[in-house]
């Protein structure tokens, strides 16, 4: 934990993350729930890494529209595309650090909490990783990611419809 405290420190939430995988594994091993503070420390640093990846997204997604826009009469199809795969790399990179929490928190987490608040407070952050998908439009994702926990699909399953 006090990697993950240092990590934190040095704005190395990645490492950070990875810490922490270290710590919730450790706490399975000894078949006991993680700290207040340890689920802050897990907590801050994946919201650390989703919100500079949904940051990314949005400047590559508003840059994507803006070549649209001004490349309708002469569509410079290139630089567009050079748009489109970054985004998308960056998409799939939230989907990856989404899918890693959600396995932590089905796998782990849940398994081994100690009550119901612990399962609420690792519910609540699932349904946050559900809402950064959201953001980026992907509720495909989201729907195959909820089938491991069918108790969160029935609850959320009505919230999660993308309006548009």
């Amino acid at each position: 934990m006090q990697l993950a405290k240092v990590c934190q420190e040095a704005e190395r939430f990645d490492d950070m993350a990875h810490a922490m995988r270290k710590v919730v594994k450790l706490c399975t091993a000894q078949a006991k729930d993680l700290s207040n503070d340890e689920r802050s420390l897990l907590v801050s640093a994946y919201k650390h890494l989703l919100d500079a990846h949904l940051t990314s997204w949005r400047a590559l997604s508003n840059a994507e529209k803006r070549e649209s826009k001004e490349n309708l009469a002469e569509p410079k199809h290139e630089q567009n595309a050079e748009l489109v795969k970054e985004r998308r790399k960056v998409e799939n990179e939230l989907l990856g650090i989404c899918e890693q929490l959600i396995r932590l928190i089905n796998n782990f987490l849940i398994p081994n909490a100690s009550d119901k608040e612990s399962v609420d407070f690792y519910r609540k952050i699932k349904e946050d990783c559900y809402g950064y998908l959201l953001q980026t439009g992907a509720p495909k994702d989201i729907e195959a990611m909820m089938e491991p926990d069918p108790i969160t699909h029935a609850d959320h399953r009505f919230r999660l419809v993308p309006l548009n």
